[in-house]
C-alpha cells in the first residue's frame, strides 16, 4: 500500500516520537523516497515508457506493519464479530453487542470493518448498504523467490514499485519486503495481475498459476519473469474487488458513522483508498477534539465530518471504479484517470 497525499495528515495524527519512526512500517525501510521520484508505468505491447506518475515523499507499506505501528500504546481487541447495535432512545450512546456475547457501550460507533461493514449495513440497510462486486479478475500474490540475482532483477524497473499495461490487462510488481538490504534473496515481492472478466471458479492453485504464467508470457519485463518465476506450489488468490459509492445516511444523532473502507471501497488501481481512509481519520480527530473542547456538540460534529466524508469519498469511488475499467481496455489507457491525474487527490 502507497501513502502519498495524505502522508502530511498520517504525521499530524501520530504522536511525535512515532513520526520519526515511521520508516519502520515501510516495506523497505532503507529507501526513501525522493521528491522528484516518480512510478513508471511501461507499454507491455512495445515494453516502453508509457508514462512516468510523480511520487513525491511517496511512502510504501506493509499492512501487517502499518496496522502494528499504528496500534502502538493503544488496546486493540482482534476478532470481535458485530451482531447487533442498539442506539439508545434516551439519545445517550450505543450498545454495540458481539457474537461472543460480549457487549460495549459508546457515545458513538465508527464502522472501520471493511468492504462488507456490519456497521454500513446497520445504518443503512442491506439493500442499500451493500457494496458491487466489480467485474474484474484481480490475482494478488506475495511471495520470496529465494534467489539474490532474481531479487535484484524484479526491482530493475523501479526500487518499490512499477505498473504494466498491456491489452490483457495490467500487473503491478512490489517490493513487499526488503528489511535486509544485504540479502536480496529474502526480499519479497507483491505481484498483481488484473483484467476484466469473471473469475474461473474452477480453477484450483496450479490453474490459477498456469492462467497467470500463459497470460504474462510475452510482457516485457521484469513482469514477465516476476510471473514465469513463480513457484508451482505459490499460492494465488482471485481477490474479489468491491465498491460502494458513498451516499448520506442516518447518523443516530451523532452517534453512527464510518471511516476507510466501511466508508467508501474502491478498487485499488488508483492507489487511493488507504490516503482517503487517513484523511477520514484525520477529520474524525479533528472533529472529536472539537467535541471534547466544547466548540461542538456530537451531534453537530460527526454531521459536519459526515457532510466532508460523503462527497469526497464518492467522488473518489466512482473515479476509481472508472478508472479500473479504462486501466484494462486498451483503447481507454491514455484517458484514464490514472493517466491523466496520476496519484493526486480529486480536487473535490
Amino acid at each position: 500500500m502507497a501513502i502519498h497525499w495524505s502522508l502530511s495528515q498520517l504525521e499530524a495524527l501520530l504522536p511525535d516520537h512515532l513520526v520519526s519512526r515511521l520508516d519502520e512500517a515501510k516495506n523497505d525501510p532503507n529507501y526513501t523516497t525522493k521528491e522528484e521520484d516518480v512510478m513508471p508505468i511501461v507499454n507491455g505491447e512495445t515494453g516502453e515508457l508509457m508514462r512516468n506518475i510523480p511520487i513525491p515523499r511517496a511512502i510504501r507499506v506493509s499492512r501487517r506493519k502499518l496496522r502494528a505501528f499504528c496500534s502502538q500504546e493503544i488496546d486493540v481487541e482482534y476478532g470481535k464479530a458485530l451482531v447487533s447495535m442498539t442506539f439508545r432512545e434516551d439519545g445517550n450512546g450505543v450498545v454495540a453487542k458481539f457474537a461472543d456475547g460480549e457487549e460495549a457501550l459508546g457515545s458513538v460507533v465508527i464502522g472501520t470493518d471493511g468492504p462488507k461493514s456490519a456497521v454500513r449495513e446497520n445504518l443503512l440497510g442491506t439493500e442499500k448498504g451493500t457494496a458491487t462486486p466489480l467485474e474484474v479478475v484481480h490475482a494478488n500474490t506475495a511471495l520470496c523467490y529465494g534467489d539474490a540475482e532474481k531479487s535484484r532483477f524484479l526491482r530493475s524497473c523501479h526500487p518499490i514499485f512499477s505498473l504494466c499495461l498491456h491489452p490483457k490487462g495490467l500487473s503491478f510488481l512490489a517490493v513487499q519486503d526488503a528489511s535486509d538490504p544485504d540479502k536480496p534473496e529474502t526480499w519479497v515481492f507483491q505481484v498483481v495481475v488484473s483484467w476484466i472478466g469473471e473469475r474461473n471458479t474452477s480453477l484450483d492453485n496450479a490453474g490459477r498459476i498456469a492462467e497467470l504464467k500463459e497470460k504474462l508470457h510475452d510482457w516485457p519485463e521484469p513482469f514477465r519473469s516476476a510471473t514465469l518465476w513463480m513457484p508451482e506450489n505459490t499460492p494465488i488468490t482471485y481477490d474479489r474487488i468491491s465498491y460502494w459509492v458513498p451516499i448520506p445516511w442516518d447518523d443516530k444523532g451523532g452517534r453512527g458513522t464510518l471511516a476507510g473502507d466501511a466508508a467508501h471501497p474502491m478498487p485499488p488501481h488508483r492507489g487511493q483508498g488507504l490516503n482517503h481512509a487517513i484523511c477520514d481519520a484525520f477529520h474524525f480527530v479533528d472533529a472529536m477534539t472539537k467535541v471534547q473542547k466544547g466548540d461542538a456538540s456530537l451531534k453537530e460534529a460527526v454531521s459536519a465530518y459526515n457532510s466532508e466524508l460523503v462527497p469526497r469519498t464518492a467522488d473518489e469511488v466512482s473515479s476509481s471504479r472508472s478508472n479500473a475499467f479504462m486501466m484494462m481496455t486498451w483503447d481507454q489507457v491514455k484517458n484514464s484517470p490514472m493517466m491523466s491525474s496520476g496519484l493526486q487527490k480529486n480536487k473535490i
